[in-house]
């Protein structure tokens, strides 16, 4: 019984859209600084305190919210901004308790609701 169990989970967990072992862990915010995250080869994505996986895709240019298996909204990030300095690709997301600070390219930035996945406000700095 034991043995069907351990296959059923790993069954689960092969069918999710997004891998596991490549998700970093949101911290609570305890010391007053935003935990922020940057997307590489080794983490492509977030899970939040929430339980939902913010998922980076490979081309660092859209995200997909998840809940367990289920798509609750993807955001193609990149293009939502008006303008990109720099690269056009996620660079660091930092959590916020509602929203989602997106950092693109060398200077751009939105910030994305996260329950709905809209960008709410773009913009670039200007140095």
């Amino acid at each position: 019984m034991l043995l069907a169990g351990a296959c059923a989970g790993q069954a689960i967990s092969s069918s999710l859209p997004y891998t596991p072992s490549l998700l970093w862990q949101e911290p609570a915010v305890a010391t007053g600084v935003a935990p922020a995250f940057e997307p590489s080869a080794r983490l492509q994505g977030v899970q939040g305190l929430d339980g939902v996986v913010y998922w980076v895709s490979a081309d660092k240019e859209s995200i997909t919210a998840y809940h367990e298996q289920q798509v609750l909204w993807t955001t193609n990030v990149v293009k939502a901004c008006n303008r990109v300095v720099g690269p056009p690709v996620i660079r660091r997301l930092v959590f916020s308790s509602g929203i989602l600070f997106i950092f693109v390219g060398q200077r751009t930035y939105a910030e994305l609701d996260r329950k709905t996945g809209k960008v709410v406000i773009t913009g670039t700095d200007p140095s």
